[in-house]
């Protein structure tokens, strides 16, 4: 059998990634709450006083749910940004160290209310001995075993932590069947099973939690997914406290918001228990009616959180460094400044330096850059770095051993060098282009794509990167990429000479004769004119205008100035630009005109906007086809 792949929270259009996770999830939530109503479907056959009874019992069940929310929250949102930054063995010890606080918090919470249960059911002032002696019954039961549903929330958590809400589903389905079976044959005493009543109702609800338990144990230690961070966790490991302070910071919050909300509803309670036990049971099943509508949005906002974290985790730049907590200092000049920087750098040891006046922010050291001066000012950067170093804390400091092959640094001179490997030196000419021409004229390769620019925030990071590139390596277009795109598809290993096989046979030919990957790396965005004098060689040894090149650029996630700039350059160079991101001038039909349109006339090129991928690859690749129909090949 082959593994199958959790759902990558990180890419995929957003609506059918969020739902695809969310619907389990919420599904899931109401088989939840089905337990409890199902319990007060059967109890409501033995009267008012029993259903008031599994009403205030039911009440420390829902106080406990709040309270587990700290583990389960916390593990949850911290697993997935570990899983949005790739850093899985992270994410297993955050998973593992969740675990291991909810287990130790469930114990704790089933003592105390197996110890302390007189004054807890005190606090609703139970008049009627009947129905205190149900509370009691049903109380001690399900939270002296509340452990088991503590470590099932969780779990749920964790699993929808890596985009894996299935499981959950099918072990609540599970639990809910067993429930349902259950709750007629211990509370009536159908058959030979005796009637247990009200402690019947508790003892089935407690069977399906350890019901759900073992279906996910079993399902998450059989599981084909891949990766699934929840395999071969080491549960009795203590890992460093800092895991624990994340969890907490995340998870308390969480945890009070959900408890002040059931202590208000208990505080109801005890109101409506002066007006006697019949009054009790129709306020707390009012209330279980309730719980039908915010289980299912919880269950929606679970599935959010998770989506939400695995792409913040995913969302990351220059920040990665000082994450790992060895980076003495961080120097920036003008691009692709992320403001967060300056307070992340404060979390850590490290020195926030800006080098430009216009790049001046709080929580920045300002060393003022000058070419007169650039030595002096390096060696103070220096300095302050190695001076820095003893600031370190050991604790904080966390390298993902996360590693991913790339073959970098294919400068135009890089380029021609390859190339002249592959030439027959006694009859060809060595230096040129033109072996990469003549796979281009011969249809072997069909053209080539530049593909730069930013991440956007607006859209998910790296996808557009990702899909353009394997969609047109797929149709034998090569792909020479510089800046963030660089790095999306080093991340994605499509500069890994093994990405061959995701070519189509053409370029994959072309990858193995020369030894390449099919993504060729060209330095950061400001190299852009690397690429402009590739295409300059290309067109001279071809005896053509760049414009007439059956290659075209593309910035499907720009977001800085500094792109429109970078962009502007292509276009104006003569090579068809495509944006996947709008360029906010739509508002000026002439602006619009001008630059979809009107650069056509002075530079042979102009811009192409859409933000629909799929299109966006196609729109693409024709544009390709047509320049090379222009030229008759």
């Amino acid at each position: 059998m082959s593994k199958s792949k959790t759902v990558d929270l990180t890419s995929g259009p957003i609506l059918k990634t969020l739902a695809e996770l969310a619907l389990p999830i919420m599904i899931s939530s109401m088989l939840g709450t089905a337990y409890s109503i199902m319990d007060m479907a059967w109890i409501g056959l033995l009267g008012a006083k029993a259903v008031a009874g599994v009403g205030v019992g039911g009440m420390y069940v829902w106080l406990s749910q709040g309270l587990a929310s700290l583990s389960r929250m916390g593990g949850q949102v911290n697993t997935a940004q570990a899983c949005g930054r790739k850093d899985y063995d992270q994410a297993r010890s955050y998973a593992a160290g969740s675990l291991q606080l909810t287990a130790l918090s469930g114990i704790l919470f089933a003592a105390v209310c197996v110890i302390f249960i007189q004054p807890l059911l005190g606090f609703f002032n139970l008049t009627d001995a009947e129905t205190y002696t149900a509370a009691k019954s049903y109380t001690l039961i399900t939270c002296g075993l509340i452990l088991f549903s503590y470590l099932n929330l969780t779990l749920t958590g964790l699993s929808t932590a890596q985009g894996d809400s299935r499981t959950p589903l099918l072990a609540n389905f599970i639990g809910l069947a067993g429930n349902m079976i259950l709750d007629p044959l211990l509370i009536l005493g159908i058959g030979p099973f005796p009637r247990l009543e009200v402690a019947g109702a508790a003892i089935a609800t407690v069977s399906s939690q350890i019901l759900v338990f073992v279906v996910m144990v079993l399902r998450i230690r059989h599981s084909r997914l891949e990766p699934n961070v929840l395999q071969h966790l080491n549960l009795l490991s203590v890992f460093p406290k800092e895991y624990y302070k994340h969890i907490f910071r995340i998870g308390f919050p969480t945890a009070i918001q959900g408890s002040i909300y059931c202590f208000i509803s208990m505080v109801l309670t005890r109101m409506v228990s002066g007006y006697g036990a019949a009054a009790i049971a129709t306020q707390r099943v009012g209330g279980q009616i309730e719980s039908v509508s915010w289980n299912t949005a919880d269950g929606f906002a679970s599935a959010l959180n998770a989506f939400i974290a695995q792409n913040y985790g995913n969302f990351l730049q220059q920040e990665n460094v000082v994450l790992t907590g060895a980076c003495e200092a961080i120097v920036v000049d003008v691009q692709c400044i992320f403001p967060a920087l300056g307070p992340l750098s404060k979390c850590f040891h490290t020195k926030f330096i800006t080098t430009s006046p216009i790049a001046q922010m709080p929580d920045a050291e300002f060393i003022r850059f000058n070419a007169e001066t650039a030595g002096e000012n390096a060696k103070a950067i220096v300095k302050m770095a190695i001076d820095n170093f003893k600031n370190r804390k050991p604790e904080l400091v966390h390298i993902p051993q996360l590693k991913q092959k790339a073959t970098v640094g294919y400068s135009v001179e890089a380029i021609v060098k390859v190339l002249d490997g592959v030439t027959n030196s006694q009859v060809d000419e060595t230096g040129t282009t033109k072996p990469l021409l003549e796979c281009i004229t011969s249809g072997v390769i069909r053209g080539a794509v530049a593909m730069v620019g930013c991440n956007n925030p607006k859209i998910r990071p790296d996808y557009a990167h990702i899909e353009l590139m394997k969609k047109c390596i797929a149709n034998d277009i090569v792909v020479i990429a510089s800046g963030c795109s660089a790095q999306a598809a080093a991340k994605a290993g499509l500069m890994d000479k093994s990405a061959k096989d995701l070519c189509g046979a053409g370029l994959k030919r072309v990858c193995e004769l020369a030894d390449i990957p099919p993504v060729l790396h060209m330095g950061s965005c400001v190299d852009i004119s690397r690429m402009m004098i590739l295409a300059a060689e290309l067109a001279k040894d071809a005896g053509l205008q760049i414009n007439q090149l059956p290659v075209v650029g593309c910035a499907p996630e720009w977001m800085s100035e500094k792109a429109v700039s970078i962009g502007n350059y292509v276009v104006g160079t003569g090579i068809d630009t495509f944006l996947g991101v709008d360029p906010y001038v739509s508002g000026s039909s002439e602006m619009g005109e001008l630059l979809t349109e009107g650069t056509r006339k002075w530079t042979g090129a102009a811009y192409t906007v859409e933000t629909d991928i799929e299109k966006l690859v196609d729109l693409m690749i024709e544009r390709i086809e047509e320049k090379r129909t222009a030229l008759g090949i």
